[in-house]
């Protein structure tokens, strides 16, 4: 069996619309290559990969929608950073996920690769035992990345 790539953890921007992710890449803001690039090198483990990942998109998908708030002091400190927070209505990843995908900033394709990016981290971060990519279940559950890389071939 193959072993999984991490590389196919970050979400890809080859998307036609002109959503906020492609407006945020073009201006050069994702360096997830290079991070992702760094975590291999220094051979962190499949956990730290996906946990990482998935930390690193969920501080995108805020970033995307701190974009569209409001941003004077006040009501950043008062209204916008209480969204995001605690047990707030945009604290968690799969509500940024939905919110996003809701309002457009984000299209169907990668709102599907978050959303796997999801359930794989909540995979590795609550298993008790040790976890790789090399696991027939998490081979399983990595599928869906690379037939949506392949636009579904």
């Amino acid at each position: 069996m193959r072993k999984f790539s991490p590389r196919a953890l970050v979400p890809s921007t080859d998307s036609r619309g002109g959503n906020a992710f492609d407006k945020m890449h073009a201006k050069g803001r994702d360096d997830s290559d290079i991070i992702l690039e760094n975590l291999i090198r220094q051979r962190e483990s499949d956990r730290g990969c996906v946990i990482f990942s998935a930390a690193l998109s969920e501080e995108w998908l805020e970033t995307i929608m701190r974009a569209y708030c409001r941003n004077d002091p006040a009501s950043v400190k008062n209204t916008v950073d209480p969204l995001f927070h605690g047990f707030a209505p945009l604290s968690t990843f799969a509500a940024k996920i939905q919110v996003c995908y809701a309002l457009g900033l984000i299209p169907r394709k990668m709102r599907m690769e978050l959303e796997l990016l999801r359930k794989l981290r909540n995979d590795f971060a609550h298993e008790k035992g040790a976890v790789s990519f090399s696991l027939p279940n998490i081979v399983l559950d990595c599928l869906p990345f690379s037939v949506l890389r392949n636009g579904g071939r």
